[in-house]
């Protein structure tokens, strides 16, 4: 393993505009948790390249059992394997992927780092609050607190949204064009709004929400457009 190479690694990963998490350093811990798989990684830090056969031999591993193990180091990366020719391969530790765990096991319990990953913890729990029993399909197009932030271009996705949105007027009321139109805009996520993103505005919406006809229940008017109400 090259150490002067340690520091590079780590202030790339505090150079991240995301935390560290649990899940990015799961399958290699996983993988060191085992006697016979930290003796592999020892002696093929000691020795560099080893063919299997060897490690066999040096380890008094059955075939098997090395092979299971080895399997589960190439898969979490910490070990690297070739073809040497002939039926049997080559293995030998993979330094980088070795530095990449040790930083980012020191980001991971650095008070920033924590701190950002509760942050993190928080707002999802935040936006499940809100999304509880939104269904799943709709809500890549909401914000975390339920607003719509995205107008698809495909007219299924619309009608999606639409469905969503026509729950949010009661049906027992009507309601005057300014009325309307603030509801509707109370639902729309402000940024996107702002931003002008591709339908997501309250006069937009509005219309879609009158002219959609697949919708369980629609949004009507007058002819004069004074008065609207909740077809059930």
């Amino acid at each position: 393993m090259d150490n002067q190479n340690a520091p590079s690694i780590i202030a790339q990963a505090r150079a991240r505009k995301t935390p560290i998490t649990c899940a990015e350093v799961l399958n290699p811990l996983a993988a060191l948790a085992d006697e016979s798989r930290l003796r592999i990684l020892e002696l093929l830090a000691a020795e560099g390249e080893v063919r299997g056969q060897d490690l066999i031999n040096k380890l008094e591993l059955s075939q098997p059992n090395l092979s299971r193990h080895l399997k589960t180091l190439v898969a979490a990366r910490l070990v690297q394997e070739r073809r040497a020719g002939d039926t049997n391969k080559l293995y030998q530790l993979n330094g980088a992927a070795i530095e990449d765990l040790c930083a980012k096991l020191t980001q991971l319990f650095s008070p920033d780092n924590a701190q950002a990953n509760v942050m993190v913890a928080q707002a999802q729990a935040l936006r499940n609050a809100a999304l509880r029993g939104v269904a799943l399909e709709v809500q890549p197009f909401l914000d975390d607190q339920g607003r719509v932030a995205h107008f698809s271009t495909k007219l299924k996705e619309q009608q999606m949204v639409l469905a969503y949105l026509i729950n949010k007027i009661a049906l027992d009321r009507s309601y005057t064009e300014r009325e309307i139109t603030q509801l509707i805009d109370d639902w729309v996520n402000p940024d996107a709004r702002k931003r002008r993103l591709y339908g997501v505005d309250a006069v937009t919406l509005r219309r879609a929400l009158i002219e959609e006809i697949t919708l369980p229940s629609r949004l009507r008017r007058t002819s004069d457009g004074a008065k609207y109400w909740r077809e059930s």
